[in-house]
């Protein structure tokens, strides 16, 4: 398979084969390769959809070294070790070109190990914050404040653009923002999201209690608050205002009202703030929507000048929505147009 194997090596040398896809298939991994099982159907959904090149470049090391696991000048695979297995399990995805292969020769079992976290790790792959990136990059925008120039701003999308659009699968466990083809959730939302980072740059020097606003559930709430209502609304403008500044205005009224942005101000954040393991920033699949649910409900009221009823029986101090309702709220918010 590898001609020359058995020479020995620098640990700096590279070399470059070209092996049938089920040589490579025979390879053992290297030793702290992560398990392939749970990964094997999103790449799976990749190779199906199109074949590429570079999904038939791999890299293997050769080690220089004997011990209880690696043989002196024999080959294992460094990475394509989720590709193997596909193409193990389901023979009739295997392709027939033959594969690119990259060779290294570690000398200890210690380089296979720094090899392999330089070419297979989260260290080294495309991040989500990498991704969007390379979306505004090819958007031609730049980024001005720090969170967004550090791209952390792709589940938020995903969330806005799964309420904007009804779909409630984008923020369910079967589809995740890396995988929307095209991501045109991106493109839909790219002025929201300008608006955003502008939300973001003003006041990220605040000191950071006052920073709540550039949580995750707050910027997907204000990227679908900016879609419905236009980024250049005066009152949309006032709302970021009220939100930033912590603003309470108190009214009179039966059972006590009071507007949107006061409540999120006295009772969301103090809700979720915290409480067991539904903290105010996360923004996962299952918590995420509940938190957006209810800060749109309530910056929605404060965009139309509607007072909200504080119903003290359902929350600390305020009107906060039961986990159901509030997911339902989020989905079914812009069909109600």
């Amino acid at each position: 398979m590898f001609t020359n194997q058995t020479l020995e090596k620098s640990l700096l040398a590279i070399d470059h084969k070209r092996i049938s896809p089920m040589d490579f298939i025979s390879l053992l991994p290297v030793h702290c390769q992560r398990p392939e099982e749970p990964r094997h159907k999103a790449v799976k959904k990749i190779l199906d959809e199109k074949l590429l090149p570079t999904h038939l470049e791999v890299a293997c090391v050769i080690p220089m070294f004997s011990d209880d696991y690696y043989s002196y000048g024999q080959p294992y695979s460094v990475n394509g070790n989720t590709r193997k297995f596909i193409w193990n399990k389901y023979p009739d995805s295997i392709p027939t070109e033959n594969l690119h292969v990259t060779l290294y020769y570690p000398s200890s079992r210690n380089e296979v190990e720094k090899i392999y976290r330089s070419i297979d790790s989260s260290n080294s792959v495309e991040s989500s914050g990498h991704l969007i990136g390379g979306l505004f990059r090819s958007n031609g925008y730049v980024p001005q404040s720090r969170k967004m120039k550090a791209g952390n701003i792709g589940v938020s999308i995903r969330h806005a653009y799964a309420c904007i659009t009804g779909n409630s699968r984008i923020y369910g466990n079967e589809l995740t923002f890396s995988d929307i083809k095209g991501k045109i959730e991106f493109n839909f939302l790219v002025d929201e999201i300008k608006f955003v980072d502008g939300v973001i740059l003003s006041y990220e020097n605040e000191p950071s209690k006052n920073k709540k606003y550039t949580t995750g559930p707050i910027m997907a709430s204000l990227i679908i608050m900016a879609k419905k209502y236009g980024v250049n609304n005066p009152r949309l403008q006032e709302l970021v205002d009220h939100l930033i500044n912590n603003k309470i205005d108190k009214h009179e009224g039966v059972g006590g009202l009071n507007d949107g942005v006061s409540v999120v101000n006295i009772d969301l954040y103090e809700r979720y703030n915290g409480v067991g393991s539904r903290q105010w920033s996360l923004q996962s699949e299952g918590f995420g929507p509940v938190i957006i649910g209810n800060l749109i409900y309530c910056f929605d009221a404060f965009m139309n000048n509607t007072l909200i009823n504080i119903n003290r029986s359902n929350s600390v101090k305020g009107t906060i929505m039961k986990d159901d309702k509030a997911i339902l709220y989020m989905r079914n918010y812009f069909a109600k147009d």
